[in-house]
């Protein structure tokens, strides 16, 4: 049921902004894939989407992601769910000032975890430089380890094609003494007929090193034709995972793309190597402002690539 309240809120809003030519960024995916890794096969449904709406120097926003894993043969799913609701208002001198909150679900078998998260960030952009600070405070029980998240994002634009930026965010509550501060790295460089992406995330849990890089990109044959593909390198102490994601896609009128691609990761000591297929729709209105991004956006941006909705 969640599921369907998530993606029936974005396309309601997507419509009404849609009708009322406000929207200032947005898009919609729908992406099903089907992989397979020694002999056992689960099939993967991905929905994601966001829209951003600008009333004078207000701005609205939601946004979600749901990801469902169907293991062949079992009766019971995965999922993860993440929605965020946001207000911002803008001042003069670049200054911005934003609210949300966010719902975090996820559940594997009889296990679940749903956590919302409240957020406060000052921002600053002239264009050139860009950067914000947050707060978000864990408004769900997690039995006193974690009350919050502090963050601070910095960047450079380059030019209007081509920007770097790096988040931190560090833990308050009792688990700030076995989390370091996560990193989030992020850069990416739009030449017209060719783009590359840059998105890295390192973390220390507990003593456990974790991280995250991925490098993407994509190549237009034509207005209507185009190539992708992605190599990201995880690390989970001493296990390396590589992943290599190519595809092709088609876009009509500008906004609405269709794409398919094929999924190929060897995970060091894993029988068997993971690969797969998936296809899907996405439609784009332009790309949330890096200087927007709440600590929701850091995570989940980290992970596009790998879960394959960054179309």
């Amino acid at each position: 049921m969640k599921n369907l309240m998530i993606t029936t809120a974005l396309v309601c809003v997507a419509s009404t902004a849609a009708s009322a030519q406000e929207i200032t960024y947005g898009g919609l995916l729908a992406n099903l894939g089907t992989y397979s890794v020694d002999g056992y096969d689960a099939d993967l449904s991905l929905f994601a989407g966001d829209i951003g709406i600008a009333v004078g120097t207000f701005d609205f926003w939601i946004d979600g992601v749901q990801a469902t894993l169907s293991p062949e043969g079992s009766s019971y799913d995965a999922h993860a769910d993440i929605l965020t609701l946001g207000a911002g208002a803008s001042f003069g001198n670049g200054f911005r000032v934003d609210v949300s909150s966010s719902d975090i679900s996820a559940g594997v078998f009889f296990s679940g975890l749903d956590v919302g998260i409240d957020e406060l960030g000052v921002a600053y952009d002239n264009g050139t430089y860009f950067g914000r600070i947050s707060y978000a405070k864990l408004s769900e029980d997690t039995n006193g380890d974690i009350d919050g998240l502090w963050g601070l994002h910095a960047g450079y634009a380059f030019s209007d094609a081509a920007e770097m930026s790096l988040s931190v965010h560090g833990v308050d509550g009792d688990w700030g003494d076995y989390i370091d501060p996560v990193y989030i790295l992020s850069g990416s460089y739009d030449a017209g007929v060719w783009d590359v992406n840059l998105n890295g995330i390192s973390a220390n849990i507990d003593g456990l090193d974790i991280s995250l890089l991925t490098i993407g990109g994509s190549y237009d044959f034509t207005s209507e034709w185009s190539a992708y593909g992605a190599y990201t390198y995880g690390s989970l102490e001493d296990y390396d995972a590589n992943l290599v994601r190519v595809g092709a896609a088609y876009t009509l009128n500008d906004t609405y793309k269709f794409f398919a691609d094929y999924t190929y990761a060897d995970v060091e000591d894993m029988d068997g190597n993971l690969d797969g297929f998936s296809i899907g729709v996405s439609m784009d209105f332009g790309d949330k402002p890096t200087s927007y991004e709440t600590t929701a956006d850091r995570l989940t941006n980290s992970l596009k690539s790998v879960l394959a909705f960054d179309y």
